[in-house]
């Protein structure tokens, strides 16, 4: 039995991160243009939304992306103790989407010019 995961399902993952980075960058960077139009004590929170977005949807994209590949990771291992390595990987790559809205986090402030 071949219990290596399969290439649609890395390239779902791919296609995951992508739609996720695309989504959190586009939030980002459409709050940071109404930061620099609005006046000062909305700029303030328009950027927090912004953040709060670009952060929270990352953090449901990682943990949606994690649960998939966690489970699948289980039933490799519990198979095939060979398979704990490119399991781990798995796991990690979905983890990786957090990262980068925490990232666009720290970055917003300053392309709004806080």
């Amino acid at each position: 039995m071949n219990i290596v995961p399969s290439r649609s399902l890395f390239k779902k993952l791919l296609m995951f991160h992508a739609f996720v980075i695309f989504l959190v960058t586009t939030i980002a960077l459409a709050t940071a243009q109404e930061v620099k139009e609005a006046p000062a004590e909305q700029a303030k929170g328009l950027l927090a939304v912004g953040i709060g977005l670009a952060t929270g949807l990352a953090a449901a994209g990682a943990g949606i992306g994690a649960g998939i590949a966690g489970a699948a990771a289980i039933s490799a291992v519990s198979e095939k103790r060979e398979m704990f390595g490119i399991s781990l990987l798995f796991v990690v790559i979905a983890e990786g989407v957090a990262a980068y809205g925490i990232a666009i986090a720290f970055i917003l402030p300053g392309l709004a010019g806080f």
